[in-house]
């Protein structure tokens, strides 16, 4: 395996988002999960993808808080 295929491999291995984050933008929005990973990585750009982003971070963030006072 050249270096380039692993370096790939680990990267998109290594690159983790939170679902239940993902899952409820998507669904607030209407949009598809995918598209929202994409505009998250930056594949997609505009001001609806700069949107969803904040929201996602938001989300992630509130969800791991919840997480942290309950553990």
């Amino acid at each position: 395996m050249s270096k380039d295929i692993a370096k790939k491999t680990i990267t998109r291995q290594t690159r983790r988002y939170n679902d239940q984050a993902i899952s409820a933008v998507a669904k607030s929005f209407g949009v598809t999960k995918t598209y929202v990973r994409q505009c998250i990585n930056g594949t997609r750009q505009g001001t609806t993808c700069d949107t969803l982003k904040a929201k996602y971070e938001k989300m992630k963030t509130e969800i791991e808080l919840l997480i942290k006072n309950q553990g």
